[in-house]
């Protein structure tokens, strides 16, 4: 299962510790298709429900519930009552 990992020609992820709206470990997922955010999403999870998520790249509903800060790339943006339902989550979206 981990063998994605390996075969990508960079990480599909790095730590960092947010210094923004909370103190928790900060983990980017970033322009990697979706099955596999969604795979190293549960895996995070399940290690750490401290761990907060960030992800960069096109807009997939799938993930509007799973990660914490948002970039979506223009012109595959979330709609205006995503954005809404993010905020009123405390979520982040940016583009």
């Amino acid at each position: 299962m981990r063998r994605w990992f390996l075969l990508r020609p960079r990480p599909p992820f790095a730590a960092r510790r947010s210094v923004c709206q909370h103190r928790s470990p900060e983990l980017g997922i970033n322009e990697n298709p979706l099955e596999h955010t969604l795979a190293a999403v549960k895996v995070i999870k399940q290690h750490s429900k401290d761990w907060k998520i960030t992800y960069a790249g096109d807009w997939h509903p799938e993930l509007s519930s799973r990660g914490e800060d948002y970039s979506a790339v223009i012109n595959r943006e979330p709609g205006r009552d995503d954005v809404r339902g993010r905020s009123a989550r405390g979520f982040t979206t940016g583009y």
